[in-house]
């Protein structure tokens, strides 16, 4: 999805229709984080969507920056058990040809799930939360057997898996990052990221620059510095022009990020309250 200024917002239950109609307007994407456009088509036919899908994942998988993934996981000797999709957005809230960024992203996801099966021939798992899945798309994924979380626990869900976990969450707000690495902080060394630039984030942070969420304290973002160890993912320039739809939109700035494999481990920093009341982070 694209990289916006507007971050998730914390909203109350009530305001939600009225935040609904707002992602009417914008460019093109619905999704959770904001985005969207009162002109973008919406697939409302199962088969219809499955069908886009499937082709969307062909050509994904065809392009550089999802080959460079594939590799990039193989150096770090990433044996992924699980994959966990957070923030992708409205994947139907597309055209059948002209793929919004959603639709790229979770045809990225789903590829991931499958390459990493055959690869390692064992079954990888998949988990997803989106605030604003639709029906259709809730179909879509339970058919599928990913594990759709119910509860919006704004990113602080632990998965237990022994093995690696991968988080597919490319433009994200920075407190979605925190709760996830606070959530996972004793096994963050065998923690991947797909998004944006944590040190990015971090440094923004630490220099007291910015607005809207940088004045968010974010201990653990801050603590953890020393040990982020990136990868910008670039998009070649044939991708982008040859892609249908939002190519470049779904996987600007986006970075594989994983942890410094060591013993010198800081203490966990008490969690960031990012809660407001019965509102809902989204």
């Amino acid at each position: 999805m694209p990289q916006v200024e507007e971050e998730w917002k914390t909203v109350k239950k009530t305001d939600r229709k009225r935040v609904m109609r707002r992602r009417g307007r914008g460019n093109g994407h619905h999704s959770a984080m904001g985005h969207s456009s009162v002109t973008s088509p919406l697939i409302e036919d199962y088969l219809q969507l499955e069908q886009v899908i499937e082709r969307c994942m062909t050509d994904v998988q065809q392009t550089r920056i999802y080959q460079d993934v594939l590799l990039r996981l193989k150096e770090e000797n990433l044996r992924l058990q699980h994959l966990v999709c957070y923030g992708i957005g409205s994947f139907s809230a597309s055209s059948t040809t002209h793929y919004s960024a959603s639709m790229w992203q979770i045809a990225f996801a789903l590829s991931l799930v499958m390459d990493s099966t055959t690869v390692k021939n064992k079954e990888i798992t998949l988990s997803y939360f989106d605030p604003c899945m639709s029906t259709i798309e809730e179909r879509f994924l339970c058919e599928r057997h990913i594990n759709v979380l119910t509860t919006n626990e704004r990113g602080k869900h632990f998965f237990q898996q022994d093995g690696p976990v991968l988080f597919f969450m490319p433009h994200c707000p920075k407190l979605l990052y925190e709760n996830v690495a606070w959530s996972h902080w004793l096994r963050l060394r065998q923690i991947a990221i797909i998004g944006n630039s944590l040190i990015n984030h971090a440094e923004a942070l630490l220099s007291g620059g910015g607005g809207g969420d940088d004045r968010q304290p974010c201990p653990c973002l801050k603590h953890l510095v020393p040990f982020i160890e990136e990868v910008k993912l670039e998009a070649s320039k044939l991708d982008v022009q040859e892609a249908a739809g939002n190519f470049n939109g779904a996987f600007n700035d986006t970075y594989l990020t994983t942890f410094a494999r060591n013993d010198a481990w800081p203490d966990r920093p008490e969690a960031s309250d990012c809660s407001d009341g019965d509102g809902e982070l989204i």
